[in-house]
């Protein structure tokens, strides 16, 4: 049962969406783009609304979008760490550190060349 009322107007419009077509903008299922009135209406639908419409809210796109998002994070983190890794360190697993320190063996290896450098 969902946490608010399904709202009819909502639910209409909804039901006449077609999910799976690609863009911005929302289309109904014979393929005519959603009016500004009918966008905005669609914007202002709960997740209850879209999940009860039998929506996909987590599509290949949203899913590609979010592993961009992760990435650009383990990027931006990888950063601060690579500068300063005792920070981190005191904060992991005795199996995260033994796999850390495996690893800093391994690219010491040619030379250090891949460790962190020290401005």
């Amino acid at each position: 049962m969902p946490a608010t009322p399904l709202r009819p107007h909502i639910m209409a419009l909804l039901f006449d969406m077609d999910f799976a077509h690609p863009g911005r903008t929302f289309h109904h299922l014979d393929g005519r783009p959603f009016t500004k009135e009918e966008q905005a209406l669609a914007n202002e639908a709960t997740l209850e609304e879209f999940q009860t419409a039998g929506a996909e809210i987590h599509t290949a796109v949203t899913q590609e979008i979010a592993d961009q998002a992760l990435n650009d994070a383990l990027d931006l983190l990888r950063k601060y760490f690579a500068q300063n890794p005792e920070v981190v360190i005191p904060y992991m697993t005795d199996e995260d550190r033994g796999q850390y320190e495996s690893l800093l063996t391994i690219a010491a290896a040619d030379g250090g060349r891949f460790l962190p450098r020290r401005n």
